[in-house]
């Protein structure tokens, strides 16, 4: 394992104790050289780099089963990850700025464990219904309002965390037919209320299970 938290002097500013040095982004070339004699490395924890991207000779570690890349400054999920570390069977990402993320994620194929709470994510990618090995999904405290079509029932088996997003009556009606849909109804109410500072009230359960309702009727009727 290597664990990258300490960054290379030879990266930061003369004056380690400034303010600008500290909240500079930090290129990732000073570790290309570590990670090009690293292919055989399997867990990786770079948190707190203020990485705003990735090296590109960290794909050559193909056989990584753990990628810790939490606190950073990272937008996008890139797509060469996924087509890459085949192997990665637990992938954190929060505390960063992710904004989507790509189809490609179904290529991940071993992954069991996402993280990825603390973003800016609207939306979940339809591909993640395919992903039936994922045993433990956290995807609370983003900006999410819908979920893909059968999310719920292809993924009954996968613990999901949804606290703090922004779901809607419509988004929480694509899980009604799901065994775990009272479970999702309960973590969205209590995200939707502590949100707005307050408990969750029992009037705030009935509202959403009114709007359930509601959107099953005109799915049906459509």
């Amino acid at each position: 394992a290597y664990y990258g938290d300490e960054w290379p002097s030879s990266t930061r500013g003369a004056d380690d104790g400034a303010d600008e040095a500290d909240d500079a982004p930090r290129t990732p070339m000073a570790l290309a050289a570590t990670f090009a004699s690293c292919t055989q490395l399997e867990e990786l924890q770079l948190d707190g780099n203020a990485l705003d991207a990735l090296p590109a000779a960290l794909y050559e570690c193909t056989s990584l089963k753990v990628l810790s890349l939490n606190n950073n400054r990272l937008d996008v999920l890139p797509t060469r990850l996924c087509a890459r570390l085949r192997r990665l069977q637990s992938l954190h990402m929060q505390r960063n700025r992710l904004r989507a993320l790509p189809d490609e994620l179904s290529e991940l194929r071993a992954l069991a464990e996402l993280n990825v709470s603390h973003n800016a994510l609207a939306a979940l990618p339809a591909c993640v219904c395919a992903m039936h090995h994922l045993v433990d999904v956290d995807i609370s405290d983003n900006c999410v309002a819908d979920m893909p079509k059968g999310f719920s029932s292809a993924l009954r088996r996968t613990a999901v965390k949804l606290d703090y997003n922004a779901f809607n009556a419509a988004a929480m009606g694509a899980t009604r037919d799901a065994t775990s849909a009272n479970e999702l109804v309960r973590r969205g109410v209590i995200g939707w209320a502590e949100m707005q500072g307050r408990r969750p009230t029992q009037e705030d359960e009935l509202s959403v299970r009114v709007g359930l309702a509601a959107a099953a009727a005109a799915d049906d009727v459509s």
